[in-house]
């Protein structure tokens, strides 16, 4: 019954609705030609955090690369990805590794600054100094904002750079 508005005699060819959340429910309901989720496409760390079903599984497609720039405490690593370089309104960004256990845990943010915990709040965190991390944005629409391009990675391998056009630069 999709479209259908009776009090008004009408009935639409189209129906559209849903977003990344809820694109599951929504193909299953029946009740739309058409979905709109946007995000699934980067898959950011909020959308990231549901639980999908098993042939739902999306996987991480958006990374801001990062460097460790100290490791003056012990249990804890500094980058330089801050406020400035990543949205935190849908929460913290996510150390990306494809292990899960023992990775850091990004705690807060500066503007310029991200500071991350380490697994043991007793490892020197020396190994890290220098080393780049990739980081999984809470948000991807408000962190994509704050970029000019793309850089596009397939398999290690740098494949193309791609402007972010709707950002509104004109070149």
């Amino acid at each position: 019954m999709c479209g259908f508005w009776p009090r008004a005699g009408l009935r639409a060819r189209w129906s559209r609705a849903g977003g990344t959340g809820t694109a599951e429910f929504d193909i299953e309901s029946g009740v739309y030609t058409e979905i709109q989720p946007g995000s699934y496409v980067f898959l950011d760390g909020h959308y990231g955090s549901l639980e999908w079903r098993d042939d739902w599984r999306f996987r991480h497609a958006l990374f801001l690369a990062s460097t460790v720039m100290s490791t003056a405490r012990a249990g804890i690593i500094v980058c330089d990805a801050g406020l400035k370089s990543v949205a935190t309104d849908s929460g913290l960004p996510r150390f990306w590794s494809s292990q899960q256990a023992g990775q850091p845990q990004y705690r807060s943010a500066s503007d310029e600054h991200g500071v991350l915990a380490l697994a043991s709040p007793h490892e020197d965190g020396a190994g890290w100094l220098g080393e780049p991390i990739l980081l999984v944005p809470g948000h991807c629409d408000p962190t994509v904002n704050l970029y000019d391009r793309y850089v596009v990675v397939r398999h290690g391998r740098v494949e193309g750079v791609w402007p972010i056009e709707a950002r509104g630069l004109s070149q």
